[in-house]
């Protein structure tokens, strides 16, 4: 209910109150205004008061902030996927089958492609992939995304098997490695088995709607 002029000088020091606790009913140390004096200073701001005794007390507290830009990032980043979304139906329902084990991995995966306007498969093991891909009509999959490191058929052997299909629709279907291992070594085993590109996990986004979009033709 205000503070008094000579009380307004010593009000930001420690353990400075107006009144004590059993006069004023009102429990502290006298600790808190300090304490928040020293966070505004830290953050490069003021802290000032106006007291009328007996009436009210008024704290302005003034800081240097950055604008947020978060909702325009936001936005350009919609705008961004609306653009991709809308190249995938100009070139018709592309479908990518998305081979992988990892359970988290898949449903990310999955999401940005389908985020990104195309239509979705899975396999979580090399030999499911193959099957999926063998039984399939010729241009039902476009691309075929290919963990390496999976249970019963690693990525390696199922784009070989793949490659070794008769139908040459089928055996021809663009396919690219996703792995974390991404040396020399790696990629030269993936292009010996037959894939089309080597990307690292995790997935950067962009990279990868880029590769897509260059084995799909669409720009």
């Amino acid at each position: 209910m205000g503070i008094s002029e000579n009380m307004l000088q010593h009000i930001f020091r420690p353990f400075e109150r107006g009144k004590n606790t059993t006069q004023s009913g009102i429990h502290g140390a006298g600790l808190g205004l300090s304490i928040t004096k020293s966070i505004v200073e830290m953050m490069g701001g003021t802290i000032d008061v106006v007291s009328e005794v007996g009436k009210r007390s008024c704290f302005t507290v003034t800081l240097n902030l950055r604008i947020d830009d978060t909702e325009s990032f936001l936005a350009e980043e919609e705008e961004k996927k609306e653009r991709q979304r809308n190249k995938a139906r100009s070139m018709g329902s592309r479908r990518i089958l998305v081979v992988e084990d990892t359970e988290i991995n898949l449903e990310i995966e999955v999401e940005i492609l389908k985020d990104a306007g195309y239509l979705v498969d899975t396999a979580t093991d090399g030999s499911i992939a193959v099957e999926k891909v063998k039984n399939s009509r010729p241009g039902y999959y476009d691309l075929i995304l290919m963990d390496i490191q999976m249970p019963v058929m690693d990525g390696y052997d199922a784009t070989r098997a793949i490659r070794e299909l008769e139908d040459p629709d089928l055996s021809s279907i663009p396919i690219v490695a996703l792995s974390a291992n991404t040396f020399d070594e790696d990629i030269r085993k993936s292009r010996e088995s037959g894939m089309n590109a080597h990307m690292e996990k995790p997935i950067d986004t962009p990279q990868l709607m880029g590769v897509i979009g260059d084995m799909l033709g669409e720009g």
